[in-house]
């Protein structure tokens, strides 16, 4: 027992980190649903009012990068110089992208609200447009090589789905992603996204399969979440459109490469 704990200590103090983090907002949420209470989207310390929202983000983005450090980055064979400088540019253009995303979804109401426009607080990160930025950056570090590109995004995809579950909590505090009678949509595609994580992550570890597979898995089964918590939306507007067209793109992209890869 004592030589299973040294050998994989991290994995438990990893994946400790994990559930324990989800299992308090989960307890968080069944609280204050069983005695009907609206969570404020922040707080204020001092003269400053901080939101949940980013701070969700930034928690699972913490916990990813720590995995793919860890856990897939030796397979990439990068130094740390080039995978800090990868970091550094991929944090800007993914932000940017998100942003840029969300305001082209909504851009009546941004044309006349355009101080809006750098207001992060309340969300407005487009999942998609993340996408399109990690995409952008891989393609600029490795000089746009088709190859390298889908390789370190099949290593990175693994991870995506622990970010967006614990992204989907600020959905939460900001009293978004409610379903008619008030689903909590934002708790099952959290809980889809975290057991795509763990089906992920095992594949990789214990299961000899072509990493690129995990790219067309990934794409796959997000599209597919996306697909069956978007309709249930109580506000269908623009945005549900914009992302159902999108998961269905996803989907055609995960298979192509799972068919690409598998023959």
């Amino acid at each position: 027992m004592k030589s299973f704990i040294n050998h994989h200590r991290f994995s438990i103090i990893y994946f400790g980190l994990i559930i324990g983090s989800y299992s308090l907002l989960l307890l968080f949420y069944l609280y204050t649903a069983q005695l009907g209470i609206i969570p404020k989207p922040g707080f204020d310390l001092a003269s400053y009012n901080f939101k949940f929202y980013p701070f969700c983000i930034i928690w699972g983005s913490i916990l990813a990068l720590i995995g793919f450090e860890h856990y897939s980055l030796k397979n990439l064979r990068l130094t740390y110089a080039h995978y800090n400088s990868m970091i550094v540019l991929g944090t800007i253009i993914i932000i940017i992208c998100a942003r840029a995303w969300h305001i082209f979804t909504q851009l009546s109401f941004y044309r006349t609200n355009p101080r809006e426009i750098f207001n992060l607080s309340l969300g407005g990160l487009s999942l998609w447009g993340a996408l399109l930025g990690l995409v952008i950056t891989l393609g600029i570090f490795y000089r746009f090589q088709l190859k390298a590109v889908i390789l370190t995004l099949s290593y990175v995809s693994i991870f995506l789905p622990l970010v967006q579950s614990f992204g989907r909590w600020g959905n939460y505090f900001n009293n978004e992603l409610f379903g008619v009678n008030h689903q909590p949509l934002f708790l099952y595609e959290s809980c889809f996204d975290l057991a795509l994580f763990i089906i992920l992550f095992i594949l990789q570890q214990k299961i000899k399969i072509k990493k690129q597979l995990l790219l067309g898995i990934y794409l796959i089964s997000y599209g597919f979440i996306r697909l069956i918590i978007q309709p249930l939306r109580a506000d269908i507007n623009s945005i549900v459109i914009t992302t159902l067209v999108a998961a269905v793109f996803c989907i055609v992209a995960g298979i192509t490469i799972m068919l690409y890869y598998l023959t």
